[in-house]
Formats: C-alpha cells, structure tokens, sequence
C-alpha cells in the first residue's frame, strides 16, 4: 500500500515536471514576434522589409527597443557628462567593422540590411572584441540588386 503510494507520487511529479518544462520551453503565442521569428536576438528582411520605416534605427525601436537600452556596468573610461558616468551605447557593425552607437542606425536605410543580430555583451566580447560592454547589433547587408 505504501509503495503503490509513493509510486503514484513519483509519477504526479514526474508528469507535473514534464509540463513545467514543456510550457517554459513553448511560450504562449501571444509572446511571439508577429512574423513567426521567437529569436530575439534576430531580425530577418521579412519582419521589417514591408515597414514604412525609413532607417534601420525605426525598425529595432519598433521591433526590439530592447537592443538600444543600455545594461550592464559603466566604466570610468565612458563619457562623463554633468558630473555623471554615462555608460557606452550598443554598438553597430556591418559585418566586422564597426560604424558606432546606435544612431548609426539612424544613417542606413532599411532596405539596406538583410539581417539585424544582437550580441549580448559575453557574446559581443568574444566575438569583436573588448569595449563592447553593452552588446552589439551588427546589420548583416542586403544582397545587391539583380
């Protein structure tokens, strides 16, 4: 009787395991981007090549203004400002080269990008280099007309 008991148990936990992990794997739909791309570090020509959007800039404020907030640490070496440390910006960079903060976007147009990349800050170190301390979005270029 005990152990039909406790196997019962082990087996309501197990089973209420298995559908924890499986909701938090799946969120709910209504937690997805609008265009079918849970990636959030990503954004693909189809989420924004049909915006009215002009710049690069007004798609990832529109999409992912999580991108352009700063995170993470400041650094005595940033800008100082009325007294006040101001932490450094993402950075943006077309493929490897690095074109500044995020008003670079602000200077590209949308239908130059194919794909927008977020890199955390680990990722953005390891990947570019040091002194990216807020991440990365590196703009991945159009194809060039046919």
């Amino acid at each position: 009787m005990i152990r039909s008991g406790l196997r019962l148990t082990l087996v309501v936990a197990g089973i209420t395991m298995i559908v924890t992990l499986a909701c938090a794997h799946n969120p709910p739909s209504g937690d997805a981007p609008s265009q079918g791309n849970r990636d959030r570090s990503l954004l693909i020509r189809e989420e924004f090549g049909t915006a009215t959007d002009p710049f690069l800039y007004d798609v990832v404020q529109r999409l992912r203004p999580e991108w352009l907030r700063v995170h993470g640490q400041t650094s005595i070496s940033n800008a100082v400002s009325a007294g006040a440390i101001q932490p450094d910006p993402v950075h943006v960079y077309m493929g490897m080269v690095r074109l500044g903060g995020p008003e670079a976007l602000s200077r590209m147009a949308t239908n130059q990008a194919d794909t927008l990349k977020y890199f955390t800050a680990a990722q953005a170190q390891a990947r570019f280099g040091s002194g990216n301390t807020n991440g990365v979005i590196q703009v991945i270029a159009a194809p060039p007309p046919p």
